[in-house]
């Protein structure tokens, strides 16, 4: 199931609130054990942190960097926070490394087997639409995954971010990737680095 909250819902709320205070905290980085400012939400767990300092809101320099990014924003879409970064590496091997080009090779029979693996998010519907992600990018560069994510004629980069969550969704359906919504698409853009992914201050800013 899609969600349309924020990129910070990657912390769970009364968590997050539990440590660093009242919710207007959320918006200003919290001084960590290394001297280090982080946005607050990277606090919530081991594995949130370490995608906050390696990959979070990076722009990939690989088709299968892009590709990455969508399938774990896909797979977390639903799920409680760092579900999908703990299955990282299961997620991984079953999309052949992230190759969209080998993973647009997997068929139904490899979607049976993943869903009796237990180290995966066993949802049918995802693994499918990661599959379609796949077979729609195999033969993408980096510069078609910066087209698509790019304001078209008529948009404006001054949009809000909702909009232009909305409009990569709306421009995903149009090559055929589904389960794609707004929420997802908002979370990819904070991932890849398209809209503002760290609070100011935060020290990967």
């Amino acid at each position: 199931m899609d969600t349309t909250q924020s990129f910070t819902s990657h912390a769970p709320a009364r968590h997050t609130q539990a440590l660093l205070g009242p919710a207007a905290v959320l918006d200003q980085p919290a001084l960590c054990a290394d001297g280090l400012p982080r946005c607050p939400w990277a606090l919530s767990s081991s594995v949130i942190l370490e995608d906050h300092d390696t990959r979070w809101g990076r722009t990939p320099v690989r088709s299968s960097g892009w590709f990455e990014a969508l399938a774990l924003e896909v797979f977390q879409a639903g799920l409680a926070p760092g579900t999908a970064l703990g299955r990282h590496g299961a997620l991984r091997e079953a999309f052949r490394e992230f190759s969209p080009h080998d993973a647009a090779l997997l068929d139904d029979d490899d979607v049976d087997e993943l869903l009796l693996d237990p180290r995966m998010i066993r949802n049918r519907a995802k693994l499918v639409a990661v599959i379609g992600v796949a077979r729609v990018t195999q033969a993408w560069d980096t510069e078609d995954w910066e087209e698509l994510c790019t304001p078209g004629a008529g948009e404006h980069l001054t949009q809000d971010r909702d909009a232009m969550a909305r409009s990569l969704a709306v421009r995903l359906r149009g090559l055929g990737v589904a389960h794609v919504g707004p929420g997802i698409g908002q979370h990819f853009l904070a991932r890849t680095g398209v809209l503002p992914a760290h609070v100011p201050g935060c020290h990967h800013e």
